[in-house]
């Protein structure tokens, strides 16, 4: 399963950065798993399990699960996406 998103700069509780400085984006952010991708509307997140990855240019988040909250009233209607957290057997590069 795949799941791109286009819109604000991204960031992860681990403190990596996947938006560039001043707010500027790096592209869109691509959320894909092996097992599902679940949309949580009411909740406002996007849940990926099973070998999860988040890219966004150069950065990319794997684990178990990752869920990406994003913000429904950005202008535009793009759903901008506001943190993500990832659990069980994180990685991180840049």
């Amino acid at each position: 399963a795949v799941l791109t998103v286009i819109g604000a700069p991204l960031s992860a509780r681990a403190q990596a950065s996947l938006g560039a400085a001043n707010g500027a984006t790096k592209g869109p952010v691509e959320i894909t798993a092996d097992d599902a991708i679940e949309w949580l509307r009411d909740a406002h997140l996007y849940r990926a399990r099973g070998r999860a990855v988040v890219t966004q240019g150069d950065t990319v988040i794997r684990a178990d699960v990752i869920e990406a909250a994003y913000d429904p009233a950005q202008a535009g209607g793009a759903q901008a996406i506001q943190t993500v957290t990832a659990t069980g057997h994180v990685n991180i590069t840049s």
